[in-house]
């Protein structure tokens, strides 16, 4: 599983992320296991963000590739909607109408490749369960 708050991997059974100190929401509650276990020697007491927090983090779960593949063949960017990278996916799109009306459609063909790559990459990377950002580009 993956740290609520810094994004790193953790066991399952930890109570305390190893990395940033946070309490593990799934672990057992008891209050007789929280306070014998204290967060691990050298976590940090208070939060600071060595990577995009936990709310710009889009975490692992299936993609239908052949979906994204089609998708952002058609429209460049929407393909990136699957994944909860919906700002990302409107503003690809949008500048890819924009872009593309304007040079007869020729930004159109290539950002529908790129957006194809990047759809694919992307999927990969949250198929294979590593978390990606909200902004991230090509895995």
């Amino acid at each position: 599983m993956f740290c609520p708050h810094c994004g790193k991997e953790m066991a399952d059974e930890a109570v305390f992320c190893q990395h940033c100190g946070a309490r593990n929401p799934a672990a057992p509650q008891s209050e007789q296991a929280a306070s014998e276990q204290a967060p691990p020697s050298g976590a940090q007491q208070y939060y600071q963000p060595q990577v995009a927090p936990a709310s710009v983090m889009i975490y692992p779960r299936q993609h239908s590739l052949p979906l994204v593949i089609v998708l952002n063949l058609i429209f460049p960017g929407i393909g990136n909607l699957i994944f909860g990278q919906t700002a990302k996916g409107l503003v690809m799109f949008a500048a890819t109408v924009v872009l593309g009306t304007g040079t007869c459609g020729v930004l159109w063909f290539v950002s529908c490749v790129v957006m194809t790559i990047d759809g694919v990459m992307l999927s990969n990377k949250l198929n294979s369960g590593q978390p990606i950002g909200q902004w991230e580009f090509f895995g």
